[in-house]
């Protein structure tokens, strides 16, 4: 039971990298000053006017924000805000931060992790050996709690323990990485016969974050097992934000994800910022229709983030209520 359970945690990792770790102790405040009008978290982009010859004639694009906690029982599909809903019905192709498929794929899912580098052959490495005490013990009970063998996990280098300790968490907190909002349009599109992509390449973002110094992933664990004590709180804060429009809530909850980690910061958060930044605005440039592009909130947020970068490069960001 304990070797099904940690396969199926194994399964999330695509999902959680591509949604770059929304995983962050509860901000002091909470939510309760949050004004009371709901807004979408969908904008419209325009490209620069020296990029298009005829704005008014360019086919549009739209930019949704989801959660990897975002689900058909806390957010149906058909509840989404009219915007959302309206430009769901009207684009001509629905293109995604990740395969939304892959998640689902758990033969795929397992070679593309083998491939990654992230896990060590058998007696030649212990991550658990690599902590002094007391977070040493902290991490063994956390794995123990959540039902995950210390021997099958215990040649992961640390990134790859960090976020398959972070599907067991989403997964015991009641969220399914394989039944979420992105999978519901995934499903919508595929019965209207609609034409999906998506941006990501798995495999290469596996391997850049295996790249990371491992000082930088030592950092991301640490501060996993922290998100362990307060995850099951933090999450419905992150919902109900979203579901408020309060995209500065998301950033701030960030700002404070990431305080003293850094290094492990630029990898999981400011160079994906970057690189979809760039995805988008080619694949926009390219398009020849309508398209609805569905990345993850937490990219969008920010000073830092996606529709910031879109703006410094003089791209119009318009909000659609």
């Amino acid at each position: 039971m304990k070797m099904k359970n940690m396969k199926k945690s194994k399964t999330t990792l695509i999902t959680i990298l591509a949604l770059a770790l929304a995983c962050t102790p509860a901000m002091a405040g909470g939510v309760q000053d949050r004004q009371a009008q709901v807004k979408s978290m969908l904008w419209r982009v325009s490209q620069p006017a020296d990029d298009a010859l005829d704005a008014a004639a360019s086919p549009s694009a739209w930019l949704l924000g989801t959660l990897p906690f975002l689900n058909p029982e806390n957010t149906p599909i058909d509840s989404l805000p009219a915007a959302v809903r309206n430009a769901m019905a009207v684009c001509g192709r629905i293109v995604f931060e990740a395969d939304p498929a892959l998640v689902k794929d758990g033969e795929r899912m397992m070679k593309l992790i083998e491939q990654s580098g992230g896990i060590y052959p058998p007696g030649q490495y212990d991550v658990f050996d690599q902590f002094g005490e007391p977070f040493r013990s902290r991490l063994l009970n956390l794995t123990g709690q959540l039902g995950l063998p210390r021997r099958a996990l215990s040649t992961f280098k640390p990134w790859l323990l960090a976020i398959t300790l972070y599907g067991s968490l989403t997964i015991q907190a009641g969220y399914d990485p394989a039944d979420t909002l992105d999978n519901a349009i995934y499903e919508r599109a595929l019965a209207e016969s609609i034409p999906t992509d998506y941006l990501t390449d798995p495999l290469s973002e596996l391997r850049r974050i295996d790249a990371m110094p491992v000082t930088a992933q030592k950092s991301l664990l640490i501060q996993i097992v922290r998100e362990a004590f307060t995850f099951t709180g933090d999450v419905p804060l992150l919902i109900d934000a979203w579901k408020a429009g309060d995209l500065a809530y998301i950033a701030r909850y960030q700002q404070d994800e990431w305080r003293g980690h850094s290094a492990a910061q630029r990898i999981m958060e400011t160079e994906p910022k970057i690189e979809i930044t760039r995805r988008l605005m080619r694949a926009i440039r390219g398009q020849d229709e309508d398209t609805l592009y569905v990345v993850t909130t937490t990219l969008l947020a920010g000073v830092d983030g996606v529709l910031e970068l879109f703006r410094q490069n003089g791209w119009r960001v318009e909000r659609v209520e």
